[in-house]
């Protein structure tokens, strides 16, 4: 009687794992994508309402300059220099690069040693046409980063620019 007991069980357990085999083989809907498109819509609707109803839960779940956009939308203000070096970035992808700049500057006053923010505001100052700033930028990159590789890309782009 014992054997019939678990062989019925191990048969039942068989069959459910076929079953769910067959469910991931015929994937329905993928819920979570579905609740964060339904989430990313009502931030773009209604912000306020879209925080009411889902407050910060899935907050993490979005991108991040997504999340950086969120936060500069409810007023959130940078309070350190990563804070910054994130709006920097926002600020970049919507080719906004004098508020890029002031970001990276804000970020590089809390921190002097930043290297990415320094890299990044070296760029910014080239899209805004400022040779002068661009190449003091690369040059203080130069100081701060201890990649060979890096030294030798930003080394080279300096000769192009006849610096």
């Amino acid at each position: 009687m014992a054997d019939f007991a678990a062989n019925a069980d191990r048969r039942t357990f068989d069959t459910l794992a076929d079953t769910s085999a067959q469910d991931s083989e015929e994937k329905g809907p993928d819920l979570f994508e579905i609740e964060m498109k339904r989430y990313a819509e009502a931030l773009e609707a209604d912000t306020d309402a879209a925080m009411r109803q889902y407050g910060f839960t899935l907050f993490h779940s979005l991108p991040p300059l997504e999340q950086v956009a969120l936060l500069e939308k409810l007023g959130f203000e940078p309070a350190t220099a990563h804070d910054h070096f994130a709006r920097a970035a926002l600020a970049i992808s919507r080719e906004d690069y004098r508020a890029a700049v002031t970001h990276l500057q804000k970020c590089l006053a809390a921190d002097p040693e930043f290297a990415d923010a320094v890299y990044n505001l070296a760029l910014c100052h080239e899209k805004l046409g400022n040779k002068t700033q661009a190449v003091q930028q690369w040059n203080r990159f130069l100081e701060l980063t201890e990649s060979s590789e890096d030294r030798s890309a930003v080394a080279a782009h300096l000769a192009q620019l006849g610096a």
